[in-house]
Order: C-alpha cells, then structure tokens, then sequence
C-alpha cells in the first residue's frame, strides 16, 4: 500500500512539483529516489503507458467531437435549410436527415434505398441531399446534373437514376437519364453550366472543411453525425431521439381561461343642491411702489455633451 501511495506522490510531482517534492520531503525522499520509483513501477507495469496513451486519445477525440457539435449548431441553417440545396421526402418534415455525397461513391450507393425507404414509410422527414463531388471529374459532372434538372422539376427522378446507377456514371449516361426523364434538353446544358452551381458547390465544400469530413458518405442527424454508412439501426435510434429530445422542448401552452362578461353597473348620484353664497365686498387696498432692482447679467454657458463620448461605430465583418 505505502508503495502505491509513492507512485501516487511521484506522479502528482510531474503535475504539481512543487507541492509533490513537498510530499516526498515528508518521506525522506529526494528527487533522484522519486524518478527511481517511477522508471522502476513503469517498466514493471509497462501497460499502464498504453492505458494512459489510450486514455489520453480518447479525451482527445471526445472534446474533437464537442468542437464539432458546436460547429453543427452553429451551422444549421446553411445544413438544413439553404434554399439551394435540393430536398427530398417530406420538405415540412419534423426531422432533417443531411447527407453529404458523391455520385460515384460506392457507400452513398449503398445507402440510398435504405434511406429511402425509411424516409418513406415515415413520412415526415426532410432528406437534404449536399453534393461533394470528391472522386474526379464524372461525378463533378453528375452534381452539376442534378442541380441542373433540379430547375426543372426532376432532381429526384435524375437523383435516383444516378445513384443507383451501376458502375462510375459517364457523360453519356448523364445525358441519356436526363433525356429519359423528359427535359428541355437545350435548357439542361445551359443551367449545369451555370455559374450558380458553382457557389452551391462551393458552399458545401466549406461547410464539409468546417466540420472536419475528410470522405463520403456523411450523415447529420440533429446533433449526431455520423462518417460512413449506417449498416445498423443508427439511423432510427438518432431520427427517435431527436423527436424525443424535440418533445421535451415544447413549450405547453395552457388553454386561454374565458373571462366571465361583467356589465358595467351605473349609479345614479344624488343631485345636491349647493348653498347660495352671497357676493363678497372687495375692500381696495392701497397700491404699494415695489423697489426697483437692477437686471442681472446672465454669462451664457457653452453647450456640453451630456455622454462625454462620441458615438461608438461597431465594425461587423461578414463572411
């Protein structure tokens, strides 16, 4: 036990030196006896290094992921509710799935009809769809297309074709979707050269940097986020947990209390008959000559600033 007690003491000295050396003195040890305990208790015990090393990462990864969080908060309205981004499900739903992806992904693929169909049969949720072309030039190509078609009222025909699509979509494959679909060909080529896309494009792309998402698929639900796909049940856990969480923060407004209608009472006032007050006699007074008093100068004061300061112009930069 009293060995333990050592190692404890000679652990808070690297903290605290000070206060452990203090410690130590109280057991008659000096400096070089401390790092002997330690070297030998660590060598001993070499796993408590890989305890403390895994220990120390996941704190680390803990605060990351609080730092991320934050930035989600503060984010939100870019996330969930930018009028360029495409949606699809329910757009007045209670829940907003997002989803960062890229055509060509295998994992986004993959995702799609499990999402889908969830979505679906739930009926009340928001699927905002972030295009992050990341894997070459076709899938810049099949974002560009998307959006484009979203102009005329088919992105999520030309979404659906293009996600399952078997194999890395081509040019052709692209052109051929959105002709099957029934659009006005000549305006297709001209809204994916637009420019806007490439600020919608832009956009996410910044946001993915903010919150640190270094592949695709990534998914945000409420506060949880996660990389990857949902092989298990993560996607109804957080979609419940987020109504659940949306439940407690309902404000109960009670039910407005009718007031009873109370008429106004009139009461008649007596009426009072006042007394006759016969007229006074004036009786004159003499006329008094008042002192004449000379004027007195007033020195005018100049005009002071109450505040003493000068208005304070805040400078806001916007991004």
């Amino acid at each position: 036990m009293l060995r333990k007690i050592l190692i404890i003491f000679a652990f808070v000295a690297f903290v605290a030196p000070s206060a452990g050396q203090a410690k130590f003195l109280e057991f008659g040890l000096n400096e070089e006896e401390v790092k002997a305990i330690i070297k030998e208790y660590l060598l001993n015990n070499p796993e408590i290094v890989k305890e403390a090393l895994d220990n120390y990462i996941k704190k680390q990864e803990e605060l990351r992921q609080q730092e991320i969080i934050a930035k989600v908060k503060a984010s939100r309205i870019a996330l969930e509710r930018d009028p360029n981004t495409p949606v699809i499900g329910n757009p007045d739903g209670d829940v907003t799935i997002v989803e960062f992806f890229d055509y060509n992904c295998g994992y986004c693929k993959l995702m799609f009809s499990k999402v889908w169909e969830y979505v679906k049969n739930d009926g009340n949720i928001r699927w905002v769809l972030k295009d992050l072309p990341s894997l070459g030039e076709e899938s810049a190509l099949a974002a560009r297309a998307g959006l484009a078609a979203q102009k005329q009222g088919k992105y999520f025909e030309m979404h659906k074709a293009m996600i399952t699509h078997e194999g890395v979509l081509t040019e052709d494959d692209i052109l051929a979707y959105a002709a099957s679909f029934g659009l006005d060909m000549d305006q297709f080529e001209k809204d994916r050269k637009d420019k806007s896309l490439d600020r919608v494009l832009n956009a996410n792309r910044i946001l993915a940097s903010r919150l640190e998402f270094n592949g695709i698929p990534n998914f945000i639900i409420g506060d949880f986020i996660w990389p990857g796909a949902m092989m298990g049940d993560e996607l109804d856990v957080h979609v419940k947990a987020v109504r659940k969480e949306a439940g407690k923060m309902k404000k109960v407004v009670p039910a407005a209390v009718k007031q009873p209608v109370v008429e106004e009472a009139v009461v008649e006032q007596p009426v009072v008959e006042q007394p006759v007050v016969e007229e006074a006699v004036v009786v004159e007074q003499p006329v008094v000559e008042q002192p004449v008093v000379e004027e007195t100068v007033v020195v005018e004061q100049p005009d002071v600033d109450e505040s003493g300061q000068e208005p304070a112009v805040l400078k806001v930069d916007m991004e």
